[in-house]
Formats: structure tokens, C-alpha cells, sequence
């Protein structure tokens, strides 16, 4: 029971550090690129573009409300992260347990069936033993 413990314990150690590691570790790159796109295609232009000479480039660019929506899009994610990884920690756990306690439950019973296999034994061995008392002291001596 202690091996199941320390292994339930450093399971949750692994996912409690894996917690930490994605809540202040920094995405790849200082910020989320949207999906599909480079950073430098933030501003809506499609990769590789050459504009015509004398063509005016009239592309928007960012403004600090799409980068606060960046950041909480960040944190959303984060927090959907450690959820997930929470949330797979305690089926890992539950799993884990749910095993330890139907293996010591099996063992259990395991022992008392042959405790009971053995006095059933046992109770047989007298039973023979009192019959052949008894066959002996029918039987005449001749």
C-alpha cells in the first residue's frame, strides 16, 4: 500500500510541476500567432505579396485593443492547459487508485477463500478420521 502512495504522490508532484511549467512559461515567440498565420502576417497580408509600383499600402495595422485580446486569448489558453492537465491528473490518479484497491480487494479475498479451503480441509480430515474410529470398532476382531 505504501508503493501506491509514493507513486499516487509523485504523480501528482509531476503534474503540479507540468502546472507551473505552462502557467509562467512564455509561449514560443513573445506572444500567440493565430492559427495559420506568421507574425508577420498580423497585419492581414498574405505572405510573399508584392504590391504594384505605385500602389499605396493601405493595410491596418494592429491597434493595442488586438494585443490585449492576444493576451487574454494567452491566458485563456493557459488555463485551459493547466485545466486539461489537472483534469488528466485526477482520472490518472483515480485510475491509479481504483487498481490499488481492486488488487488488495482480489488478494484479500484471495486469502480468505483459501483460509476457508483450509478448514474445509481440515474439517474433512476429521471426518475420516472419526469414520475409520468408527469402522474399526464395528468391525469384530476375527
Amino acid at each position: 500500500m505504501l508503493i501506491w502512495t509514493v507513486a499516487a504522490g509523485m504523480t501528482l508532484l509531476l503534474f503540479v510541476a507540468m502546472t507551473l511549467l505552462v502557467l509562467f512559461t512564455p509561449p514560443p515567440g513573445g506572444g500567440m500567432a493565430t492559427p495559420g498565420r506568421t507574425p508577420a502576417q498580423a497585419d492581414g497580408t498574405p505572405p510573399n505579396l508584392v504590391l504594384p509600383s505605385g500602389a499605396e499600402d493601405s493595410t491596418a495595422q494592429p491597434t493595442a485593443g488586438a494585443s490585449a485580446t492576444a493576451e487574454a486569448a494567452n491566458e485563456r489558453l493557459d488555463s485551459t492547459a493547466a485545466l486539461g492537465l489537472w483534469l488528466s491528473a485526477i482520472s490518472a490518479i483515480s485510475a491509479l487508485l481504483g487498481l490499488a484497491s481492486s488488487l488488495w480487494l482480489g488478494w484479500r479475498k484471495e486469502q480468505r477463500e483459501a483460509a476457508q479451503h483450509r478448514l474445509d480441509l481440515a474439517k474433512t480430515q476429521l471426518e475420516v478420521e472419526k469414520l475409520r474410529r468408527e469402522l474399526r470398532q464395528e468391525t469384530p476382531a476375527g
